[in-house]
C-alpha cells in the first residue's frame, strides 16, 4: 500500500490544504522527489526517519528549514475518521459493495450527503477528506 503513488500525491496534497499534524514518534511520513515519486518513512524519536524503502536512517529537516516543507503526514483510516469527526462530517454509511468498491456516506450537517467511492478504503476516506478541506479553502477564502 506505501507504494501506492496515487494515495501518496493525495497525501501531499491534503498536507498543502492544511492538514498537519504536530509530528510525533511512529507515524508515517512521506516526502516527493521531482520526477522520482515518493518515499515513506517512519518517524523515530529525536526526529529521525527510517526509510521504508532503503532502510536507511536519515534526519527529519528543522521545523524553520524550507524542505521540511517536502514532508507530510501518511493518514491511516482511523486518523481518517477522527479528523472527519473533528470536521463536524457524521459517517452515515461505510458499505464494500460486490467485493470490490467501498462507499462512503457523511452527513455534514445542513450541507445534503455526500457520497464518495473508491476500490481501497484508505482512498474512499482521502478523498473525502480533500474534499472537506477544499471546501474549508474555499469557505475561508470567501
Amino acid at each position: 500500500m506505501w507504494s501506492d503513488q496515487g494515495y501518496l500525491g493525495k497525501c501531499q496534497a491534503l498536507s498543502r490544504l492544511g492538514y498537519r499534524p504536530r509530528l510525533e514518534g511512529g507515524m508515517l511520513i512521506g516526502r516527493g522527489f521531482a520526477d522520482l515519486g515518493f518515499e515513506v518513512f517512519v518517524l523515530q524519536p529525536a526526529d529521525k526517519l527510517l526509510s521504508l524503502f532503503t532502510s536507511t536512517v536519515s534526519s527529519l529537516p528543522p521545523a524553520d528549514s524550507l524542505d521540511r516543507a517536502n514532508f507530510f503526514h501518511v493518514i491511516l483510516v482511523d486518523e481518517a475518521v477522527n479528523v472527519l469527526l473533528e470536521l463536524g462530517s457524521e459517517i452515515s454509511s461505510l458499505e464494500f459493495r460486490d467485493k470490490r468498491e467501498w462507499f462512503l456516506s457523511l452527513d455534514n450537517g445542513d450541507s445534503p450527503t455526500e457520497t464518495y467511492h473508491a476500490r481501497d478504503l484508505e482512498q474512499v476516506f482521502i478523498d473525502a477528506l480533500l474534499d472537506l478541506y477544499q471546501q474549508k479553502k474555499q469557505n475561508s477564502d470567501v
